[in-house]
């Protein structure tokens, strides 16, 4: 525990760097920790998938480290507080083959709560690799409104992940005007790992010759992040395809996330120059 509280602070320092708010940094210290200290040390069992976009049941069935499962809805309760959610499934990681892959989770950044809380207009994103050292750090905007965010890390000349490595997400949110007052639901948490394709699997990635074959590729072979943006790219562009929305609405189910399958999906946000991107030591 003393290690994550270290790794933590470590994070909060970087965001002050960024930002030049020392409040800010207490906040971000505070809210990891908690967070990680809110983890489980039990890990959920695989669930079964069926291999079939227009059926989905489940697309994860692997294990992250054994370090107790990050949480993937703000703090606040075993399923938070409905602010802010990560789109993956129940505190388990999920997996990308992608060196640069999109986030997805859903924000409400003026629910009812006492004002001096809201509105939520900033997010931090950071990224802490399997020897708990910070990758990559980025400020962007949150919408005024509630939505899902779609957020792609950089592409850049080295990997902001790692062939085969797992690596931890944060996400905090804060109000830029009031940063010296804790914002409760505050951080998100989450595995996330770059998997190696078998020689096989990527033979078959290579005859892929359509965003429907690839979307296909990915669910059978449970990979979730790399799944749920391809689909988001096909949806945004013909948002009116009954068949896509109903995809989208079944992948959310699957991962017990129904409720925010109507949630106004916003296009994914690449930042190309980061603010801060540290390569390993």
């Amino acid at each position: 525990m003393l290690k994550q509280k270290v790794a933590h602070k470590t994070i909060a320092h970087k965001i002050v760097t960024l930002l030049g708010l020392i409040t800010w940094g207490i906040i971000i210290a505070d809210s990891l920790f908690l967070a990680g200290k809110a983890q489980s040390e039990n890990q959920p069992n695989a669930i079964a998938e069926e291999a079939s976009y227009q059926s989905i049941e489940s697309v994860n069935n692997f294990e992250p480290p054994e370090r107790g499962a990050p949480s993937r809805t703000a703090d606040g309760g075993s399923r938070g507080c409905g602010q802010m959610t990560l789109l993956i499934p129940a505190d388990q990681g999920a997996s990308t083959i992608s060196e640069n892959p999109t986030l997805f989770w859903y924000l409400n950044p003026t629910p009812d709560a006492p004002t001096k809380y809201r509105p939520i207009n900033k997010l931090a994103v950071v990224l802490i690799n399997d020897q708990e050292e910070e990758v990559y750090t980025e400020m962007i905007d949150a919408p005024s409104q509630a939505s899902i965010i779609s957020f792609q890390l950089p592409k850049s000349q080295s990997p902001v992940l790692e062939a085969g490595k797992w690596y931890n997400i944060f996400i905090g949110a804060y109000n830029q005007e009031n940063p010296n007052i804790y914002e409760p639901c505050s951080s998100l948490s989450a595995w996330i790992k770059r998997q190696v394709l078998t020689n096989e699997q990527q033979q078959q990635l290579n005859i892929v010759s359509s965003d429907e074959e690839r979307l296909q590729f990915y669910i059978q072979h449970e990979i979730w992040y790399d799944a749920l943006a391809t689909l988001a790219e096909l949806i945004g562009q013909n948002p009116h395809n009954s068949t896509r929305n109903n995809q989208w609405i079944q992948m959310l189910e699957s991962i017990e996330l129904g409720g925010l399958a109507n949630q106004p999906l916003l296009k994914p946000t690449q930042i190309v120059s980061n603010i801060d991107q540290t390569s390993n030591p």
